[in-house]
């Protein structure tokens, strides 16, 4: 079964949650970073961006990484609670999906961001009825999604 235009969309709206999730990987990634200059021992010039020096000697190199990571601490939260949001909208709209199969499939799918060997597995289903369910399940959240919008 072929996935159209609007079902497509629907997916886009389960998969809110993947997005902000790497949102906030890239913000922990980044905030590593400075936080590794910002306790790097000694002396000497350090690199931050691809050009923007810091000297760790007079101190206002560290300063300037720590404000920096004041400000990516409030980013991380920012991203953190547009998760928690996603989450728990997805969480809802599956919730609401009338048979348990299709809210299993689409946890497992969305939520758990299995592959989908691992849902046929789950489910003990080939993978023509995993895709067929899925198909049929994306339906069901397109019409929750077109209910709530109304």
């Amino acid at each position: 079964m072929r996935i159209n235009a609007q079902l497509r969309e629907t997916i886009a709206y389960l998969r809110q949650i993947t997005r902000a999730e790497a949102r906030v990987s890239a913000y922990i990634i980044k905030a590593d970073r400075y936080r590794s200059l910002a306790t790097r021992a000694g002396g000497g010039v350090m690199s931050l961006d691809g050009g923007v020096k810091m000297s760790a000697v007079d101190g206002g190199g560290m300063q300037e990484t720590v404000a920096i990571l004041l400000d990516l601490a409030a980013d991380m939260e920012q991203a953190a609670q547009e998760t928690r949001a996603a989450v728990a909208a997805v969480r809802d709209v599956i919730a609401r999906v009338p048979d348990q199969r299709m809210r299993d499939l689409l946890a497992f799918r969305y939520i758990n961001d299995w592959r989908w060997w691992q849902i046929e597995r789950a489910l003990h289903y080939g993978t023509t009825q995993v895709k067929n369910l899925h198909c049929a399940a994306l339906k069901a959240v397109e019409m929750l999604l077109i209910d709530r919008k109304s």
